[in-house]
């Protein structure tokens, strides 16, 4: 098994915004008809995604960083669950250090590292 990520870091790529321009076209051309439950949203869904904009938290770059950070320490704690740890896999993180909270992000995952 293997789990690959190349998450955006912070704010800097916010993916499902960028994925509605094909998202439109995609559910009007096929989407609808081939799978109606993966398409039932005008746009792709946003409150998942792990990124920090503050536009979609009130503004607050606090509460944005704060939620990108949480979510992303949950998901590799997730790796490490007992049921996870039974299996071997490997993960890959892609990363790119362009701005300071890269560094601090990948400060704060190194201390996750069991």
């Amino acid at each position: 098994m293997c789990f690959a990520t190349d998450p955006p870091y912070y704010d800097n790529i916010g993916y499902s915004d960028l994925s509605d321009f094909f998202y439109v076209w995609l559910r009007r051309s096929i989407g609808l008809k081939v799978w109606p439950e993966l398409f039932a949203t005008l746009l792709t869904p946003k409150e998942a995604e792990l990124i920090a904009s503050p536009y979609r938290h009130g503004g607050s770059k606090e509460r944005a960083r704060g939620f990108f950070e949480t979510g992303l320490k949950q998901a590799f704690e997730q790796l490490k669950q007992p049921d996870q740890a039974k299996q071997q896999y490997m993960l890959v993180v892609s990363k790119y250090k362009d701005s300071p909270e890269a560094e601090l992000a990948q400060d704060r995952l190194k201390t996750l590292k069991g």
